[in-house]
């Protein structure tokens, strides 16, 4: 009987593995992915020059008395005269000065303020032929101080007609007269135009942003673990449920077969 047991005993304690779930070590692994981000800021900025000329009237510091300035005329009316005188005899004894004083031509004037390189655009127009001079202030002077000069003054700038349109630069800054004169007193048309250049300067600045992406890293880390417990599998519980079967049977056998020699006795 204790042979039995015995056996039993190492028969189970040789399935029990079967039995018990089992303690496995494992490891576990998980990827983490990094990404930096860089936001980068910058300002720029843009800029328009537009130049633009127009013309602009110019602004005289002298003009004719009877200049309209809606109208753009006047009247040639500053009168130049000339005298002329003789001696006449009425009697041996008692000679007699005779004197003549008629007018030669009528004029005008403007003055105005010049720049050097200055760009001029005159246009006239009379009734009648007139002559037109561009002149100096030393020259305006002759022109005011003397005769008639049959209308032949001396001038950088001198144009005889109707109408004219000129356009003409000034040499050196400073004062300079626009002369008109005719034989009788004319009506005239007169304008003077100038350029003028303005520079305008626009500038616009604005912020631009761009995202981009500098680093993008992958790191695969391994976790160690102590260990795993692990189930029996169904074939295994079969087989020990029919391992520990066999030796009850076994057992049971071996006392039957144990009492029955006991009963028998030897003759």
């Amino acid at each position: 009987m204790a042979k039995v047991l015995i056996m039993v005993l190492l028969l189970v304690s040789s399935i029990s593995p079967l039995l018990t779930s089992q303690l496995l070590p494992y490891q576990t692994a998980s990827t983490e992915t990094n990404t930096i981000f860089v936001t980068s800021t910058g300002s720029e900025f843009s800029q328009a020059v537009v130049t633009s000329t127009m013309t602009q009237p110019l602004r005289f510091v002298g003009a004719p008395a009877t200049y309209n300035y809606q109208a753009n005329s006047f009247l040639l009316d500053q009168a130049k005269v000339k005298v002329h005188g003789h001696v006449l005899n009425l009697a041996k004894n008692s000679p007699h000065l005779e004197i003549d004083v008629y007018t030669c031509l009528y004029y005008e004037y403007f003055v105005y303020d010049a720049v050097a390189s200055q760009q001029v655009f005159l246009h006239f127009d009379a009734p009648q032929i007139i002559s037109f001079y561009i002149m100096s202030p030393r020259q305006l002077d002759y022109v005011d101080s003397y005769a008639c000069n049959n209308g032949s003054w001396p001038a950088p700038v001198r144009t005889v007609a109707s109408s004219s349109d000129l356009n003409w630069t000034a040499p050196q800054s400073g004062q300079y007269a626009f002369v008109f004169a005719g034989r009788e007193v004319y009506p005239v048309r007169f304008t003077a135009y100038t350029l003028n250049t303005a520079i305008q300067s626009t500038t616009q600045t604005y912020a631009t942003t761009t995202t981009f992406a500098i680093q993008n890293i992958e790191t695969t880390m391994l976790a160690q673990s102590s260990s795993v417990s692990s189930a029996p599998s169904s074939e295994g519980l079969v087989l020990t449920v029919a391992a520990v079967a066999a030796v009850l049977i076994l057992g049971l056998v071996a006392i039957m077969i144990r009492r029955r020699s006991a009963r028998v006795k030897p003759l």
